[in-house]
């Protein structure tokens, strides 16, 4: 008899225990996370977000990148970042792999400060150095000895760097609502959008804001999706995010589609 009451007693602990315990959380799970922008607010220092990259264009694999946001205090959020590129080079039997490190600080409301951008090629091939700095309207540019000045005129500028970059954006659109304009300023750096050369500054339009589950190997994910426009031009930019997290990026022209993803959180194989 004892027995049997033993047996019951053990049974009914586990069935209490077994709701406070959780499987890991798969690939797109995000179990009670507030988000990115929460972090930035709560946190007095310390890191904000963490992400790893995977760029796409023309449906085959460009690069990867990593990138840590970190909180240093009320005055400052820094971004680093690190990565590699395969560019799309017609070259017979050759991949040649360019190197970058990136650094972006902006102040504790978002607005730009500084960036630094190298980049290592072989050989030296594609080596360069960019820093970008910004007080009150004045930008001051240095692309690898070539410096230019500019003055911003538009609202809501923002650092236009390597993709990591995007992970700032994404905070300042949780902090901005629904921006009617924002204003890119241009490291000049490899890739689709960087800009014509010389051109430092430009503005995008708001074009429209919508909602969209991105699927990965997990659980879906919310997001809420921002399409700007380039101004001048047939270029459309959509940045996905989750309560101030970025997931997802695309640029779309006539020339074709570049897309970069959130890997650590959409999984290795996620389609756009």
């Amino acid at each position: 008899m004892w027995q049997n009451r033993f047996y019951l007693f053990t049974i009914a602990l586990v069935l209490l225990a077994f709701p406070l315990l959780s499987p890991p959380a798969a690939v797109g799970q995000t179990v009670q996370d507030p988000g990115a922008y929460e972090r930035f607010k709560k946190l007095s220092s310390g890191i904000i977000e963490k992400g790893e990259l995977i760029y796409i264009n023309e449906g085959k694999k460009l690069g990867t990148e990593s990138y840590e946001l970190k909180k240093n205090g009320a005055k400052e959020i820094k971004l680093t970042a690190s990565g590699v590129v395969t560019p799309p080079i017609p070259i017979p039997f050759v991949k040649p792999k360019i190197k970058f490190d990136q650094t972006i600080t902006v102040s504790g409301e978002l607005s730009p400060l500084t960036l630094n951008l190298q980049y290592k090629g072989p050989l030296g091939i594609g080596n360069k150095k960019i820093r970008v700095s910004v007080s009150e309207d004045q930008v001051k540019v240095d692309r690898g000895g070539k410096k230019e000045n500019a003055t911003l005129q538009s609202a809501n500028p923002f650092f236009v760097g390597t993709s990591s970059s995007q992970a700032v954006l994404a905070l300042l659109l949780a902090k901005l609502g629904r921006p009617e304009e924002m204003t890119e300023i241009l490291s000049g750096g490899t890739g689709p959008g960087g800009g014509d050369d010389g051109q430092i500054t430009r503005r995008l339009e708001l074009k429209s804001v919508g909602e969209k589950k991105l699927q990965p190997g997990g659980e879906p994910i919310e997001t809420e999706y921002f399409v700007f426009a380039e101004r001048d031009s047939k270029a459309e930019k959509t940045i996905y995010v989750n309560n101030g997290s970025f997931l997802a990026y695309e640029r779309s022209d006539p020339d074709g589609t570049f897309y970069v993803y959130r890997s650590d959180r959409l999984g290795k194989d996620f389609e756009l």
